[in-house]
């Protein structure tokens, strides 16, 4: 349930480095993106995890103080209960928060590219067969992407749908949807898209 609601390992030498990702390898090079595309993971989980940790100091203070109030307030009043439960909730959601944050902060272990392993791929053709770039979007003779987040990458021709909304794109492939933001106007946008995504039937919204 989290998994789904929320959405990398930093690379601190530059260069080449091994992860391991399942029973396989993946070679590093700050030039095939996979660098990058850690940077990008690290800093989304690094949020989610933040986000968990006043939670958890809140959840606690606020428990112990109900907790207290019952075993000496001398009485047993069912809002303290009540609140005692609430504040347990709080607790336990934001340690899930950092669980998660930590967890799915190496691309080796994030559930999202363990989900769909073709992302590898996809991004190191990113940055060795680029055929197109601006700030929202980069394209190469395989795959497209939203630039500042690498994990959206699919291949060029599963794209089967779009649709062009506000200030954003939605990309769908048969396994996966992907958003895309855009600076200029919806039509520009569809230009791009439909030349590079050609087998894409697309929507203005």
């Amino acid at each position: 349930m989290f998994r789904s609601f929320i959405y990398s390992g930093l690379m601190k030498s530059v260069g080449q480095k091994t992860i391991k990702k399942g029973i396989k390898h993946i070679k590093v090079d700050k030039k095939s993106g996979i660098e990058l595309l850690s940077k990008q993971v690290k800093s989304d989980y690094f949020g989610i995890m933040i986000m968990g940790i006043p939670l958890i100091i809140i959840g606690c203070v606020f428990l112990l103080i109900f907790i207290m109030s019952l075993f000496y307030g001398g009485s047993c009043d069912y809002r303290i209960i009540i609140l005692v439960f609430v504040f347990s909730f709080l607790t336990l959601f934001g340690l899930s928060l950092v669980y998660i944050g930590i967890r799915n902060s190496k691309i080796e272990r994030n559930f999202i590219i363990k989900k769909h392993p073709e992302i590898i791929p996809l991004v190191k053709d990113l940055y060795t067969n680029t055929i197109f770039e601006n700030h929202n979007i980069i394209v190469s003779r395989k795959a497209i992407a939203p630039k500042l987040h690498l994990i959206g990458a699919v291949s060029r021709m599963d794209v089967y749908h779009i649709d062009i909304g506000e200030m954003s794109a939605v990309l769908k492939t048969k396994k996966r949807k992907v958003y895309i933001l855009y600076s200029n106007s919806k039509n520009e946008c569809r230009k791009i898209l439909k030349e590079y995504c050609p087998n894409a039937s697309i929507r203005i919204i």
